[in-house]
């Protein structure tokens, strides 16, 4: 009974490959099943952790869809880690790396056969939490070595901030509220997007302050 309820909990593209298999029996379709979603899980994990790496070893100077250099890529991923690099942070600056949180989570669940509900609101969640970070981080002053010109938000900063900051000074209402506001909605947002249930919540909790307990020994 267990089995079928975790069977039943899965859905996606797991669930779509396993109904496939309805000629086998069903244990062997349970575990086909489980062991896609662990695959699926790992690839959500590896696909986070280059695309982590990628960002780290970002270098402006690379070959990339805004620069043209005969010049071998320095990205630890090569040229397509370049590129990928690239088009995050000029495109929302730091809040580029809020996909490699959600990835994580999303593997981690699916590598434990449990499922990523509303899969799409979850997504949506992700793209509208990187705008609004990128749109509070437009008032942070750049720290020495930022490599993006437009600054901490990217292009998606430097294009909606100042207009919407001259819109609500008309209003009476100072621009680092706003961006503080937007921080907020930034960081419920990317909670949203992680899929997480309270159990985990809780252990990731006790995680962090045995880390900071670890930190102040």
């Amino acid at each position: 009974m267990a089995a079928k309820a975790q069977t039943g909990q899965a859905g996606g593209i797991a669930r779509a490959l396993s109904h496939r298999l309805t000629f086998l029996p069903e244990p062997v379709r349970i575990f086909a099943h489980r062991r896609m979603l662990e695959a699926l899980g790992l690839l959500f994990v590896i696909a986070a952790l280059a695309f982590a790496a990628a960002l780290a070893s970002y270098d402006s100077l690379d070959a990339s869809l805004n620069n043209a250099t005969g010049r071998a890529a320095a990205n630890l991923l090569g040229a397509p880690g370049a590129t990928a690099a690239d088009l995050g942070l000029q495109s929302f600056g730091l809040a580029a790396a809020l996909p490699v949180l959600a990835l994580l989570a999303w593997g981690a669940r699916l590598m434990r056969h449990q499922p990523v509900r509303r899969c799409g609101w979850r997504v949506l969640a992700l793209l509208v939490s990187m705008c609004a970070l990128a749109f509070a981080l437009y008032i942070v002053p750049a720290f020495d070595g930022w490599p993006v010109r437009s600054g901490l938000g990217g292009t998606f900063g430097e294009l909606t901030a100042p207009e919407a900051a001259t819109q609500l000074s008309v209003l009476g209402i100072d621009a680092v509220w706003a961006a503080g506001a937007a921080g907020l909605f930034a960081f419920l947002l990317t909670l949203v997007s992680l899929g997480l249930d309270r159990t985990e919540w809780r252990a990731m909790a006790r995680g962090i302050a045995a880390g900071a307990r670890q930190g102040l020994r």
